[in-house]
């Protein structure tokens, strides 16, 4: 009689959520942290990459809570899509709170019988007048995968949004601290909403989740044991050495090891399950893990700035672990790689094979241009016998160029950056490109690790290259952003050994003066101080056309107009980059316009840029309901010199001054023509204070009058007590079809409004507006605008929540509604 040994069930969960009592779930920090919090009824988070465990984490603490007699609910978010109407979704989120906390009211039947037509306020009553009304005791709901790929739809930021003011009420409204929220999700807080971002991390407790430690994996090790006696510890330790206690990824492995049994386990037999698992590029394929951690990466917006970054913690570059930078947010959400001791470091072994050098070139954004200049390379060749040496030296200074700019996207090192900057600097020609890999390629961090060296010495005269084609740009204007990387300059220089070559010591000097006068001036100090500093630095460098800009900036506040118009002329003269930074300046301040068309013959360099008034303005008590002073000021799009103003007697500008009730604003009347366009505006969007802008924003309206050839539209933007300021270039949009007719008289612009004159990278709460103006044959205003509505805008940076990019991530089918 043959025996026969049953094969042991297999407790390893490698797909979803292990169940709460799993002899193989393993307790970490965040098991109590989180218990401990949400029984204490506060908004926690545990925001985490895919697979590390969290909606495990969920399931077990809703089980140990409802064993102290908590009612508790988890709602999973995944496969959410805009393919399902709003309210379905809110219909579908009721149902499954009542599948799982048992109330009794049927949702359907009480949602159709509401009458507040605000859903978010709709879901909120739901909270307080059903579930709170109906269930005694503590309430905790637990919002699962609440992830990158669905962050921006209207129904998950309403939801954000609900469960913010339900906190906010806590205090007017005693029962709802019996309502507790918990969000898990693969995502970051400075991904979410500003205003959600800001509730969340000043209010709720961050729950961290990490790896497995060794010794609480003893648990996992156990169970190996009992099927492969005496070789479990053996085995696990080979497991543990490559997934370094990752949750899935070491239960995937020992429910494997688990399936095929038999006794025949060393470590070279682990290596070899590795690598048909996770190694092979069938398995990098197939395998779900290691695909959502690439599709956060190649999805991003900034994915050869995260891929530059992953190069230097690959290559065992100390990048120190910074929570505010956002670009190490993306990166560490991804999973690849995480935060010991400081640094980053990629995650485990198993991702350290997959996520390799090959990985890294294969996955750098296709370079048209290297594919074009290929191309133009090759056809020089050929022509080289007809166009003789000079088109063969071009071709080799192409040639050149395109391995500096492949030696910069591949650098693992930010002196060898610099070197490759410099060197571009350094070949006449493509001083441009240099400049477009600085300021376009890399994020404002990654600008200011290019001078934190530790050893500067070494690529001096490189680092003096690239400063002085930098510094001097156009790019730098006065914001604390670019002030803090023009005092990042200075700071290599201390440590430059001073040659008449390097100029070290003056261009450091220069550098603080100027940097001098602009803190005076954007902290509105003594003005005349900030002049004297402005001498300082051009008595030591006549050649940088932004110490003329920013003297003439600091002129204009001093109500010196002459001086600053001449020092515009001359920041023109040093560099017409400026052009669009002088047009503005001129724009937005009446006493500089006023002046330069007072005596147009002496600035007749400005005057091309700066359209042309239509008169002399005259008082008028003729009172209009626009709500505040406004003028308006469009920049032309042709650099052609616009002839003298001329008064003609039809052009009635009308000046009032403001009141409390009726208020009247500063308009420019244009000259009569004979049959101006009629009709009446409605603003459509954007209409939400609490759905901000954060750079490219799309603008929508209608108008019910006609719109002649020689019209078009304008869209503007300010603040109040401000000047009203186009938010793009009227003549060229409409010539080029850029405002679109989307609907029956209904109206479309998408624009990035960030550097608009108006707004200037400054968050806050703006009015807009849309204008008919006259596009030709010249710009004129034809005082013809719908009534204001406000909007936000949410300035981008390493902070401040915005950037306007719509990341992806994750997956999943569409959500089940029941």
């Amino acid at each position: 009689m043959s025996s026969y040994r049953k094969k042991p069930s297999n407790p390893f969960v490698a797909n979803g959520a292990l169940p709460p009592d799993s002899p193989v779930y393993i307790d970490r920090e965040a098991d109590q942290e989180l218990y401990q919090a949400s029984h204490a009824g506060r908004l926690c988070y545990v925001f985490a990459p895919h697979d590390m465990g969290k909606s495990s984490l969920a399931s077990r603490t809703a089980w140990k809570l409802k064993k102290e007699g908590a009612h508790t609910a988890i709602i999973t978010l995944s496969g959410l899509d805009d393919s399902t109407s709003l309210e379905h979704l809110y219909l579908w989120l009721t149902k499954r709170l009542k599948a799982q906390l048992n109330f009794t009211t049927d949702p359907t039947t009480w949602w159709s019988q509401q009458n507040t037509p605000d859903l978010v306020e709709r879901l909120k009553l739901f909270f307080k007048d059903v579930i709170l009304t109906e269930i005694q005791g503590q309430i905790v709901i637990f919002i699962d995968e609440v992830n990158i790929r669905i962050k921006d739809l209207k129904f998950v930021k309403d939801l954000l949004m609900a469960i913010e003011t339900l906190y906010r009420e806590r205090d007017d409204q005693p029962a709802l601290n019996r309502l507790t929220f918990v969000l898990l999700g693969v995502m970051t807080p400075d991904m979410l909403p500003e205003k959600i971002k800001r509730f969340i991390v000043t209010n709720g407790q961050s729950i961290a989740i990490d790896e497995f430690s060794r010794p609480a994996a003893q648990k996992l090790e156990q169970h190996l044991e009992a099927i492969h006696a005496d070789k479990g510890a053996a085995i696990f330790d080979r497991v543990y050495y490559w997934t370094h206690g990752h949750p899935y990824l070491t239960q995937r492995l020992c429910q494997v090891i688990t399936d095929i049994g038999d006794v025949h386990w060393d470590d070279e037999r682990v290596d070899n399950t590795i690598q048909a698992l996770f190694l092979s590029s069938a398995s990098q394929i197939n395998e779900p893990n290691i695909q959502a951690a690439e599709q956060l990466i190649d999805s991003s917006p900034h994915q050869r700035q995260l891929l530059k970054l992953y190069q230097r913690v690959l290559t065992n570059n100390r990048v120190s672990d910074d929570n505010d930078s956002q670009l190490q947010n993306r990166l560490k959400i991804s999973g690849v790689v995480t935060s010991e001791n400081g640094s980053l470091r990629v995650r485990n072994k198993i991702y350290e094979a997959v996520f390799d050098q090959a990985w890294l070139t294969a996955h750098q954004p296709t370079n048209w241009n290297r594919h074009l200049m290929i191309t133009l390379i090759l056809l020089m060749i050929v022509a080289i016998g007809a166009t003789g040496f000079y088109t063969y030296q071009q071709h080799q200074k192409a040639i050149a160029a395109q391995e500096l700019v492949d030696h910069f996207h591949t650098a693992s090192s930010p002196e060898q950056e610099i070197a490759s900057l410099a060197g571009l600097f350094n070949l006449s020609g493509h001083e441009s490109k240099a400049k477009e890999l600085f300021y376009q390629e890399l994020s404002p961090e990654e600008q200011l690790n290019l001078f934190d060296l530790s050893s500067p010495e070494n690529v001096g005269e490189e680092l003096d290259t690239k400063k002085k084609n930098l510094y001097r740009d156009d790019h730098l204007i006065n914001n604390d952003q670019n002030n803090t990387l023009l005092r990042a300059m200075t700071e290599p220089l201390n440590y430059l050994e001073y040659s008449h070559t390097l100029r070290s010591v003056e261009l450091e000097l220069e550098i603080k003066q100027w940097l001098r006068g602009r803190e005076i001036y954007l902290t509105q100090g003594e003005l005349s101080q900030a002049i004297q500093a402005y001498d300082t630095a051009i008595r030591i460098d006549e050649n940088n056309p932004g110490l003329y800009f920013d003297r003439a900036l600091t002129y204009a506040a001093q109500e010196k107009s002459e001086l600053a118009l001449a020092d515009f002329i001359t920041t023109l003269s040093l560099d017409d980059g400026w052009q669009e930074s002088i047009q503005q300046a001129v724009l937005n301040d009446p006493n500089l316009y006023e002046t330069l068309w007072a005596n147009a013959n002496a600035y007749r360099s400005l005057t091309g840029m700066v359209p042309t008034p239509t008169h002399t303005p005259t008082q008028t008590s003729t009172p209009t309901m626009t709500p505040s002073p406004t003028a308006t000021f469009t920049p032309s799009p042709t650099t052609t010199p616009t002839p003298h103003p001329t008064e003609t007697p039809t052009a009635i500008p009308i000046i009032t001054e403001p009141t409390s009730t009726a208020t009247s604003a500063p308009l420019y009347v244009p000259t009569a023509t004979p049959a101006l366009p009629t009709g009446q505006f409605t603003l459509l969007k954007p209409l939400s204070l609490t759905d901000p802008s954060y750079g490219v924003t799309t603008f929508e309206w209608t108008w019910t009058g006609d719109l002649p050839e020689d019209y078009g539209f304008e869209v503007r933007v300010w603040r109040d007590g401000n000047y009203q300021a186009g938010v793009h270039n009227a003549i060229l949009d409409n010539q080029n079809g850029n405002i679109k007719e989307v609907g029956e008289n209904h109206y479309q612009l998408t624009t990035d409004i960030t550097d608009a004159a108006g707004v200037e990278r400054q968050s806050g709460v703006y009015n807009w507006t849309v204008a008919v103006v006259q596009i030709s044959p010249d710009y004129t205003d034809i005082g013809q605008q719908a009534d204001a509505v406000q909007m936000r805008y949410a300035a981008p940076g390493p902070s401040g929540g915005g950037g306007g990019s719509k990341d992806e991530g994750g997956g999943g089918k569409s959500v089940g509604i029941d």
